[in-house]
């Protein structure tokens, strides 16, 4: 009789459980995460308007005559895709939106109370991200514009561009897309820290390579003083150089900071960030490491060397 008591209710119990799995598998099928690689679901928007991404001062002019040409893809990182101009002078970025959005088979799912804690769970986790992410842009393009050779900024999806640009993928396949739809920013393309600086050892101009040094160190040293500190304290791949200033290229891990604004906490900071960069010159071109640590430690400070 006991037997028979849990063999009903295990009847029971997979009667009720089947059809949820069976909808749940299909749903996630149906909803399935896109690939790594480019595509229009990867960096679809489906997050609502917010007047707190809304930035001013954009360079228009600039902004309409990139769009005549077609912008091939160069590379992506965990935030977002990269197409450069025929040019090879500015770059655009289009954000990952869907790492930055919930699972769509679990907000389907979220009525269920199995599925609902971690629908929430979930949601909270990419709510913080995206906040953190779209902040530090926005950041990058009103504190350190210059700084990040950012022409142009765009984290609503809107109506009123009425623009589109042609890229090609990394398998060369052509999309044209209707830039109101996605969340984008456009740059100066800048040349990485240690391709740059190799390439002016290469030429024998150690004069322009140690120049370049001591525009890093300016970067670095006029951020804290702005109240930014980057938190992604890599130099190669984050920064480069344009022809006449060093400036940042991943924008993505600002954040304000009254306290780095001390000469104490910058320097210290300051010397962090350098570490990698030393290394790499002491093992390439140990004279310049040389020029480096003189520079960092004038006076037991950065700014008394720099102009």
């Amino acid at each position: 009789m006991k037997n028979k008591k849990i063999s009903k209710k295990t009847t029971l119990t997979l009667f009720i459980i089947a059809p949820l799995l069976i909808l749940a598998s299909a749903v996630f099928l149906a909803t399935k995460p896109p690939s790594k690689e480019f595509s229009i679901q990867q960096i679809s928007s489906h997050f609502e308007y917010n007047p707190e991404w809304e930035t001013s001062q954009q360079e228009k002019a600039a902004f309409d005559a990139l769009l005549n040409e077609t912008f091939f893809f160069v590379g992506k990182g965990r935030q977002s895709f990269a197409f450069c101009n025929e040019k090879n002078t500015h770059v655009i970025k289009f954000l990952k939106c869907r790492r930055l959005d919930v699972d769509p088979w679990l907000r389907t799912l979220s009525f269920l109370p199995i599925i609902h804690n971690i629908y929430q769970k979930q949601l909270q986790k990419k709510c913080l991200r995206k906040e953190k992410l779209l902040n530090s842009w926005k950041i990058a393009f009103e504190v350190l514009k210059e700084e990040s050779g950012l022409i142009y900024l765009h984290l609503n999806k809107t109506d009123s561009l009425n623009k589109q640009v042609k890229v090609v993928d990394d398998k060369g396949k052509t999309y044209l897309l209707n830039l109101d739809d996605y969340l984008f920013c456009i740059q100066r393309r800048a040349k990485p820290t240690f391709e740059g600086i190799k390439a002016e050892m290469e030429n024998h101009n150690t004069i322009k390579a140690t120049q370049m040094i001591s525009q890093l160190i300016v970067l670095m040293v006029d951020m804290h003083q702005k109240g930014i500190v980057n938190l992604d304290p890599y130099l190669q791949g984050n920064t480069g150089f344009l022809e006449d200033r060093a400036v940042h290229i991943d924008i993505g891990r600002f954040v304000k900071s009254e306290s780095i604004k001390t000469p104490e906490n910058s320097q210290k900071h300051l010397h962090n960030i350098l570490n990698e960069l030393s290394n790499w010159l002491e093992s390439n071109y140990p004279e310049l490491n040389e020029y480096l640590k003189a520079t960092e430690d004038a006076n037991n400070s950065p700014y008394a060397k720099i102009e």
